[in-house]
This record gives C-alpha cells, structure tokens and sequence, in this order.
C-alpha cells in the first residue's frame, strides 16, 4: 500500500506531503484548493514508472509544462518522495524529475527499515544492491524503473514498480467516453472510463455475474448485463431492466450503453474497479450524477474496497456515512495557504473540526464549519507542528 507521496513543486502543490490511510480516504477542499492536482499527482507518478508521460499528458490535452509550480516559472525540475509499504517492508522512492527532459535525473529507492540503499541513479550512472552500470547507454522516460527489465532490478525495487503502475486514476471520467465501446486487451478501465465496455468484456463468466449481482443492489431492476463486438469493431454494452405491473407480470426493456444514465454508468465504473488488479483506485467528486439515496451504498462500497481508495468529495453527506473513527484518520483538508500554495491536514485533527464531532456526524461538523476559516486554522495548526519538529 501507498503510505505517503510528497512533492516539492507541482502545479500548486509546493512542499506539499499526505499520509494516507491504509485502506481508505477522503479528500474535502474549497474549489480551487488543489484537490484534483492531489489526485494528478498520483497518476503522474504512476505515469512515471510505466514511462508512459506523454500518454499522460496527451490524455488531458497538457503539455510538459503544465506540470511545473507557477510559484517558479524557470525551475525545469521537481522532487518526488512516496513510501509504499508490503510485508514487513517498508520503501522509500525519491526522484528529482526533469519536466522539460522529460526523465528523473537521480533517483533511490531504500529499505526503511534498515536504511538499506537498494538502487540508486546519479549523473547517468545506476547502482543497484546487485549491480553497477557506470554509464547508461539507452535513453529512458520517466523513471528508470521504467526502462529496467524485473532481471536487472533488485526484488523491492520490482515490487515497487509494480505497485506504483496499478495506479488506477478515475479523474476524468466523461459519460460520453464511457459509453464509446473502444477495445483494449488490457484490464484497463482508462481515467476517462473509455474502456469500460472493454474491461466488462474480458471479464469471465463469473466475475461478470458478481458484476451483475453488485449492479443489481444498487438498481433492482437490472437483471442482465452483456456485451457484444459491433461490425466496425466497437464493443456495444445493454442492460436488461425489467419492471412489473401489479398482475405480477413484467416488461423487459434492453438499453444500450448510449442511453444508460449518467450515474448508473459511474457506479458500473466503480463497481466494475473493485474487479481490477490494480491496488489504488482514486475518484474525484464521486458525488456528481449520484442520487443521494445511493450515497451510503456507495461509501460503504469505497469503505469496504479490497484496494486502497482515495476519493475528493464536496459533499458533506459522503462523509455522514463514514464511520467518526474512521472519519478522524482518513479525512483531509486541502486548502491553499496565504501564499497560494496547496497543502494538507487531517481535519478532524484540527480543533474546531474535532469539537464540533463531538456532538455531530463528520458531514454535519463539515457542514457547520466555513471551509475558508478552518483552512486559516490549518495552517496556523501546520506551522505549529513544523516548528515541533
């Protein structure tokens, strides 16, 4: 699992650091605050290790550049740090990341729990715990975990690669590109949801009928589910919806994916990740197209993930239906500082929050408290805790 990821300069992320539960959070924030950088951020690394940045990039019509902190216009390079822990392992990635090469220019991965440096990349030559290569002679994007077969990597180093590409990002989903039916053989659901239909395709028989089972409760009336390979080479997806009159009679109705609603699409999405292989799924504002009467299902089905979740929400409803202990380790206040400069609390480690949860629900005590005020408060509380240090 992912235990913490921070950056020294990315967009308005500045010396930004979050600690993350191990299971589940939640990400709460103004508009404009820096949630979806938050969420961006995590996809990039991912991006990172796999070498895939201008795919990245492409994805969300960015260039290079649009990655760097405007707080400084002519720095080309950014610091990475994120601790993942397995097992009884417990590692530690750093990289200094070239937007404008395009590649970490250093990068070390250590045993934390015996300070153990396993690789290490500086001025183009790599050490592993293994071997030496004093001089790099292929070119590489991202992170040179990226371009290292699993023989030449130590085994933590792999295992961190591979924990870091089962990053799964739902940040851009788009009803429309949900509903595209574009065929990829991978069990990828894509950060638009664009192979959604795909995904559901590959599926076996079985984990199609769990599938099915998991839509149902959720809309009762659903009772088939199946895909099929259109002529220009498209997959197409209908739902079966059957309804009945008070004779005890019924009437099937088939819909295709081209006039499934909004929401039952993205709970198809959320459902149908909770199948993947991926360890780390994230969601931003996943009350959008979501009748509140699901709202508790939907939590309790984040809540309940086999993978580590992370989700940003406005809603303070969402966070009604998380449990107050729960609440207090895995809510985060994303706020901008005077400086303009995104950073990062717990928020019911800050006094008002905690007070107010004492005779409210979590959402209620988000409801009761002007978000502008409490991110004062933040980084009052933050800069108290630095100087602690």
């Amino acid at each position: 699992m992912i235990k913490r990821i921070s950056v020294s300069a990315f967009k308005s992320l500045v010396d930004f650091e979050l600690n993350l539960d191990p299971k589940f959070n939640c990400i709460i924030g103004l508009n404009g605050a820096g949630k979806s950088s938050v969420l961006q951020l995590f996809s990039y690394v991912s991006a990172l290790m796999e070498g895939k940045i201008d795919r990245w990039l492409s994805e969300r019509g960015w260039e290079e550049k649009d990655v760097a902190s405007y707080f400084f216009p002519t720095r080309e390079t950014f610091d990475l740090e994120v601790d993942i822990e397995f097992s009884d392992k417990k590692l530690r990635w750093r990289g200094t990341y070239n937007w404008k090469r395009g590649l970490c220019t250093s990068e070390t991965l250590t045993d934390l729990s015996n300070d153990q440096q396993l690789l290490r990349l500086f001025q183009g030559r790599l050490k592993t715990k293994r071997d030496s290569f004093p001089d790099l002679m292929f070119k590489y994007s991202g992170s040179i975990l990226s371009a290292l077969d699993g023989l030449a990597l130590p085994q933590e180093a792999a295992i961190f690669r591979k924990v870091m590409t089962n990053v799964d990002s739902h940040d851009l989903l788009s009803p429309k590109v949900m509903r595209s039916g574009r065929f990829v053989s991978a069990g990828k659901i894509g950060s638009a949801g664009e192979y959604l239909i795909s995904y559901i395709h590959n599926l076996d028989k079985r984990s199609q009928g769990i599938l099915l089972k998991n839509l149902y409760s959720y809309f009762p009336q659903v009772v088939e589910m199946e895909t099929k390979t259109e002529l220009n080479g498209t997959l197409s997806l209908v739902l079966t919806e059957r309804f009945y009159s008070d004779d005890g009679s019924h009437v099937d109705v088939l819909t295709n994916a081209k006039h499934i609603n909004d929401g039952m699409l993205r709970i198809l999405i959320i459902l149908a990740s909770q199948r993947s292989s991926s360890r780390f799924q994230q969601f931003d504002e996943i009350e959008n197209g979501v009748n509140s009467e699901i709202t508790e299902k939907l939590v309790e089905t984040f809540i309940r993930s086999p993978q580590q979740i992370l989700i940003t929400t406005h809603s303070p409803l969402v966070l009604n239906f998380i449990d107050e202990e729960l609440a207090k380790n895995s809510v985060h206040l994303v706020y901008k500082n005077s400086q303009g400069h995104t950073k990062t609390v717990k928020f019911f480690e800050l006094e008002s929050a905690d007070r107010k949860l004492e005779a409210l629900a979590p959402g209620e005590a988000m409801l009761d408290l002007h978000l502008s005020d409490v991110a004062k408060e933040a980084e009052n509380f933050r800069s108290k805790r630095l100087e602690k240090l």
